[in-house]
């Protein structure tokens, strides 16, 4: 599932109107719920991510591991004495410990963003040429030219 997250089209970005697949499954995926969207529980947001993960599979990218052999000849390849394991995601299952702390205050974290009705945390990536301009400056703009 987490393979797939890079390819859920962002519905902000400019750019991602001119790809087809993209709007394929941002019109798919239209109206539901995020994970910024307060007042709405976790199983429904889950469900709601898990419908994106879905509409990307089967519109622009689906990941699959590789076959069992693949993976160890792979790792002989390289010269590891390693077994590749039967599941691909078993030594991230069972050799990462999540700290109890960490998640509970990212938890806590989270709520306060959603309860405090400010959306998604604002984001300081490349913006497409001229979105840059605020409808302040713009509405200043115009009053200094009149």
């Amino acid at each position: 599932m987490i393979l797939h997250e890079p390819y859920i089209p962002d519905p902000d970005d400019a750019l991602v109107w001119d790809d087809p697949a993209a709007v394929t499954i941002l019109k798919a995926t239209r109206g539901l719920p995020t994970c910024w969207t307060p007042g709405v529980s976790d199983s429904d947001r889950l469900a709601a991510h898990l419908e994106r993960i879905s509409q990307v599979k089967q519109h622009a990218v689906r990941l699959d591991a590789a076959s069992h052999t693949d993976r160890q000849a792979a790792l002989d390849f390289a010269g590891a004495r390693r077994v590749a394991p039967a599941d691909p995601l078993d030594p991230i299952r069972t050799q990462t410990r999540l700290d109890p702390v960490r998640v509970a205050s990212r938890r806590l974290a989270v709520e306060w963003q959603r309860s405090s009705g400010y959306g998604a945390p604002l984001a300081f990536q490349a913006k497409p040429p001229a979105t840059f301009v605020s409808a302040t400056r713009a509405a200043r703009r115009e009053g200094e030219a009149a």
